[in-house]
């Protein structure tokens, strides 16, 4: 049988694995060598009654696998004169309080136990649910044990040797991750975007200020609000590239820009290409201006002015994303594959780097097979509807950038064929 035995004075939790046949005596005994609480004074609970009763067994005592033990002192009973098991619910109820009162122990509950997160604002409900969840953790990590125990008893056979190792390697990420909560819970809050106010042509917007960007770039649709479209190069237009490419419309030389509050206008340039957001503030202006990103005070240093970066409220209050119709539409379409039951998954065109599609015809062979023509008219369109879903190929370096971001490939296949294969467009939706 294995049980848990929480102290209610210090929040010790100590599991033990005993016989069924242990006596309550036999079990204050062991409990006295592993804490050192003299067996006299002691008093274990169990489903916040007493255990009474020294010669009766665990079983008789209605103790069952993996079931949780109060241990409290009749000292420290008598002193606070509270009912068994009260001091457990006052720790679980401060625990509940300090998550409510630190916005990234919260943040990190919500991640990590989300169902211990839903019942925040009930204190019973939180206490049965705690309680429930480091029983779980207590058994998950008793049956771990036990499946290492067994593996090792034959250390010789491959898939013991391979499980084992599986095991180990569970071990230390599990230990790796209780140490990033330990030391750093921050790291598993969100973190927000660098956004500043700008103004250009008296019209107020915001900018993402982003190191990691070559070139400062602006939203055309941005540009129109502004009254600078007409300013568009296009004898400027380009390629970007990054995760796929996109095509610019041109490029705006120079038009003078407020930062901030500050009332200064310096000279900026920008690149009129489609992105997510309405501005983006690149390494170009950052260098050419000799701006400084100060964290530490969450300010744009530019002539030693700052600049302040727009807050967590801020961003959601002001910020709104620039969306082009061919990006909502191709959204859409992800989203709608997405919640199919299945989805097709592209194979890669070995056949060279050209991205064709060739369609099944209910023969079986292709459409586009030598010495077969393809089919016209209302018989096209009558094979087209009662042929299969076409599968869809797309090259294999596309699908390989998808899945380098942490996709699956289900994911990536749907996304590219929702953007007719334009790489960046299906990372922006699968990101948004």
């Amino acid at each position: 049988m294995k049980i848990t035995i929480v102290n209610e004075q210090n929040g010790d939790t100590t599991g033990i694995e005993i016989s069924n046949d242990f006596t309550l005596a036999d079990l204050k005994a062991y409990i006295e060598a592993e804490s050192g609480v003299n067996q006299t004074n002691m008093v274990l609970c169990h489903n916040n009654k007493q255990l009474q009763g020294s010669d009766s067994t665990l079983q008789n005592l209605g103790l069952a696998d993996d079931d949780i033990l109060v241990l409290r002192t009749q000292t420290q009973q008598a002193a606070t004169i509270t009912p068994p098991g009260a001091g457990l619910n006052d720790s679980v109820e401060l625990y509940r309080q300090q998550i409510l009162a630190n916005p990234a122990m919260n943040s990190q509950i919500r991640n990590t136990y989300p169902q211990l997160h839903d019942a925040i604002d009930d204190p019973n409900r939180f206490r049965e649910v705690f309680l429930r969840v480091m029983q779980s953790e207590v058994s998950g990590n008793h049956g771990r044990d036990e499946e290492l125990r067994r593996l090792q008893e034959n250390p010789d056979d491959p898939k013991n040797q391979e499980r084992i190792l599986e095991i180990i390697r569970e071990q230390q990420i599990e230990e790796n991750l209780q140490l990033a909560y330990d030391t750093s819970p921050e790291s598993f809050t969100d973190v927000c975007h660098l956004y500043m106010k700008l103004k250009i042509n008296g019209h107020e917007t915001f900018a993402l200020v982003d190191t990691g960007a070559k070139s400062t770039v602006i939203h055309p649709k941005l540009a129109e609000e502004c009254g600078i479209s007409n300013l568009v190069d296009k004898r400027f237009a380009t390629m970007t590239a990054g995760v796929g490419t996109a095509y610019s419309e041109g490029r705006i030389h120079s038009v003078p820009v407020s930062l901030g509050d500050t009332g200064i206008d310096v000279p900026c340039s920008f690149t009129v290409l489609d992105i997510p957001v309405g501005i983006l503030f690149g390494i170009d202006m950052l260098k050419r201006h000799k701006c400084t990103i100060n964290l530490a005070k969450d300010v744009l240093d530019i002539g030693g002015l700052e600049i302040k970066f727009l807050n967590e409220s801020e961003i959601e209050k002001y910020v709104k994303p620039y969306d082009s119709d061919a990006r909502k539409s191709a959204r859409d379409s992800l989203l709608s594959s997405l919640n199919k039951p299945s989805l097709v998954k592209p194979q890669a065109n070995v056949a060279g780097s050209s991205t064709s599609v060739a369609k099944p015809t209910p023969s079986g062979r292709s459409s586009n097979s030598p010495g077969e023509s393809a089919p016209t008219g209302t018989s096209a369109s009558a094979e087209g509807s009662s042929t299969q879903t076409e599968e869809q190929t797309f090259p294999v370096e596309s699908i390989n950038q998808l899945l380098s971001l942490g996709f699956t490939r289900d994911e990536a296949a749907a996304a590219l064929r929702s953007t007719n294969g334009n790489v960046e467009l299906a990372a922006s939706l699968l990101f948004n």
